[in-house]
């Protein structure tokens, strides 16, 4: 179990990690990087440009920082999200799932070597995929017929502990309805 400091230790970092990662999506959406155009005033279109980052997730190592990029394409009406990888001490970000799959909620393997994320890929529910940190495909470890709504690793990272919702009852009860008030006297 985490002490309190340690505890504090952690979310003191993590906010570090999340501040980082809006500054750097601020500067490059509002075009203050070398090489850019010069600034001008937003516009509609800028906004649907913006790309969100978030669920920052470090590695049990602390080498590694896992995090989400969402984008919105306009001429297709979706959005999409992507996990990417960056190390912690800075430098290249790294994508870690495919352009075509929305993947979310990354969570690290407690021994670091594997990162696990949902997707709905193709015309199946929402599933947990699993990534080999030494390279390769995301593979999908769950199969819930009415699909993952969230999850986390078990302590030893032997088992997933999973958020699903019960498939509906065929046949549900009816409501009670109450449509009037009887009113009875005692007299003793």
């Amino acid at each position: 179990m985490y002490s309190n400091a340690r505890m504090g230790d952690e979310m003191k970092k993590y906010r570090k990690i999340a501040k980082s990662l809006l500054f750097a999506s601020t500067v490059i959406a509002s075009g203050q990087v070398s090489g850019q155009e010069p600034l001008r005033p937003l516009e509609i279109a800028d906004y649907f440009a913006i790309e969100s980052v978030g669920s920052p997730r470090v590695s049990p190592d602390g080498k590694w920082v896992a995090y989400t990029v969402s984008s919105i394409d306009l001429e297709n009406d979706s959005r999409e999200t992507r996990i990417w990888m960056v190390p912690a001490a800075g430098g290249e970000a790294i994508p870690m799932t495919l352009k075509g799959h929305s993947s979310w909620s990354p969570r690290w393997k407690p021994d670091g070597q594997s990162l696990a994320f949902m997707s709905a890929r193709g015309e199946s529910s929402t599933q947990v995929y699993k990534l080999d940190m030494r390279g390769g495909e995301g593979v999908q470890i769950t199969d819930i017929e009415q699909g993952v709504e969230g999850f986390e690793w078990s302590p030893d990272g032997t088992r997933l502990v999973l958020v699903i919702r019960d498939s509906a009852p065929e046949e549900q009860p009816l409501p009670w309805v109450i449509d009037r008030l009887r009113l009875t006297m005692s007299v003793t």
